[in-house]
C-alpha cells in the first residue's frame, strides 16, 4: 500500500507525526493485549502484541483508526490491508476474516475504534453535499483510505476525553460528527448506506 503525507499538513504538524501521537495515546491507555473500552460511548483501544491465525468475526458500524502494525481484513474475496495511517469506516455490519500480520510485543499493533451512531451518519450523508461515488456499483459497507491530519486530529481529541470525562456527554458528540463529514468527504459517503 503506497503512503503519501505530501500536503498534510496542519500547523507544522503531518500526519505523519500525529500518527505517531496517537498510538502513543493509544499505547498509554491500552496496556494489556486486546480491547480496551473506555469510558467514552462506543469508544474501544486495540493492542495486539502478535500476529494472529485469521479469524471469523463482525465488524460494527463505525470507524477504526490504525497507528500501528498491520491488520488484513477480508470481505467478499477483497482484502484491506490496514496499515500505519490508515483508517476503515463500516456502515453496516458485516462477517469479516480478519487477521493481524504484523505486530510483537515491542510494536504492538495499536487502533482505536469508535461506533458510529447510524442516525448521525445518515443525516450528514443525506444532507452534506457529497458528490456522488464513480466507478463500481456495488457497495460493501466498508471503506478503507488514508488519514489526514484533520481526521487524526479528531481522533486525537476523542482520546483526550480520557483525561477529561466530564467533556465526554459535550464534546463526543461534535467529534464523532466531524470523524464521520470528515471520512464522508474523504470517501465521497461510498462507505456510508443512503437511505
Amino acid at each position: 500500500m503506497r503512503k503519501t503525507t505530501a500536503g498534510l499538513q496542519t500547523n507544522n504538524i503531518t500526519a505523519v507525526d500525529m500518527n505517531a501521537a496517537l498510538a502513543s495515546s493509544i499505547s498509554a491507555h491500552a496496556t494489556r493485549a486486546g480491547e480496551t473500552r473506555t469510558v467514552v460511548p462506543g469508544l474501544s483501544l486495540f493492542r495486539n502484541p502478535g500476529a494472529t491465525v485469521c479469524n471469523i468475526t463482525s465488524v460494527e458500524p463505525g470507524i477504526t483508526f490504525f497507528a500501528q502494525g498491520e491488520k488484513k481484513i477480508s470481505i467478499r474475496g477483497t482484502d484491506y490491508v490496514c496499515g500505519p495511517g490508515s483508517f476503515l469506516v463500516a456502515s453496516v455490519e458485516l462477517p469479516i476474516r480478519s487477521q493481524i500480520t504484523k505486530a510483537s510485543q515491542d510494536v504492538p499493533q495499536l487502533a482505536i475504534r469508535l461506533l458510529l451512531d447510524m442516525t448521525s451518519v445518515r443525516e450528514v450523508a443525506n444532507r452534506e453535499d457529497l458528490p456522488e461515488v464513480q466507478g463500481s456499483s456495488e457497495r460493501r459497507g466498508l471503506a478503507l483510505g488514508q488519514t489526514t491530519a484533520g481526521l487524526l486530529s479528531a481522533a486525537l481529541r476523542l482520546l483526550e476525553l480520557l483525561e477529561a470525562p466530564e467533556d465526554i456527554p459535550f464534546l463526543k458528540p461534535l467529534l464523532e460528527r466531524e470523524l464521520i463529514i470528515a471520512s464522508c468527504r474523504r470517501h465521497r459517503g461510498s462507505a456510508y448506506v443512503r437511505s
